[in-house]
């Protein structure tokens, strides 16, 4: 159901952005995505795809795949989504988010694992498979003592898989790289950065996340908008690319852009 681990000497995927970092300069997507190709990345994950029909265009103008992106899911229109899906070219569409009231009670929680199941069924039905990424939420509640995100997993029909953001799980007050070994034949993509100032594990330790799911697509994005959003993104692209070492990148640099 899920990646098998990157086999030895085979080259590890190459970083995308989630468009919501740059959601600001959604009035001009062309050269957006153009500035992205010119900071070396040469992938994307889609969002707003539901509804900026200028979205699919751009990106082929481009050359910016879109093999993942973010959606509404659960309680949202399938039919709709995976068409839009489809145009854009994502393959994998990922619930990016519920809200924390959902996850303070287990049969809510369960419950909104029967939607992800029935909304993979669909998806498959169309070619399409769905996922799911955390906010800290499901792993700050606790349900008989462990976090609720687990219990929604354990949920989770084989055919579901995980986008871990790390930042978040930090937030949530958990390990980052602990989750990331434990589910690590779910996990598809991992969000990077977050807010670099707090993210410590995924400014300075980007290595080691990509060392437990070397499979898995490392994801920047930035929750807070930016002044100087490109700068961050050259920076970040410079961190996964390999070409700054991530001792030398201090959450400040990440921040303004410096290196």
């Amino acid at each position: 159901m899920s990646p098998s681990p990157t086999p030895a000497g085979a080259s590890a995927p190459p970083a995308a952005v989630q468009l919501w970092t740059i959601r600001d300069h959604y009035d001009d997507l062309p050269a957006a995505l153009q500035h992205l190709t010119a900071l070396g990345f040469t992938q994307v994950e889609a969002w707003g795809f539901t509804w900026a029909t200028d979205l699919a265009p751009a990106l082929r103008a481009a050359g910016l795949p879109a093999p993942t992106g973010h959606a509404t899911l659960i309680g949202g229109e399938l039919d709709t989504t995976f068409a839009a899906a489809k145009e854009v070219g994502v393959r994998t569409v990922i619930e990016a988010w519920t809200e924390p009231e959902r996850w303070q009670h287990a049969d809510d929680v369960r419950a909104m694992a029967v939607e992800l199941n029935a909304a993979a069924k669909a998806a498959a039905a169309v070619g399409l498979r769905v996922g799911y990424h955390n906010h800290d939420h499901e792993f700050s509640s606790l349900l008989d003592g462990r976090p609720a995100f687990e219990l929604f997993v354990e949920q989770l029909d084989d055919d579901v898989v995980l986008e871990i953001d790390v930042h978040m799980v930090q937030v949530g007050g958990l390990d980052p790289l602990a989750v990331l070994r434990r589910h690590a034949d779910r996990v598809i993509a991992v969000h990077l950065f977050g807010e670099p100032a707090l993210s410590v594990t995924a400014a300075r330790d980007a290595a080691a996340v990509r060392a437990v799911v070397p499979h898995a697509v490392p994801i920047v994005e930035l929750h807070e908008s930016q002044t100087d959003v490109f700068g961050v993104l050259a920076t970040a692209s410079a961190l996964l690319a390999g070409t700054a070492a991530p001792t030398s990148i201090t959450p400040a640099a990440l921040l303004d852009g410096r290196s």
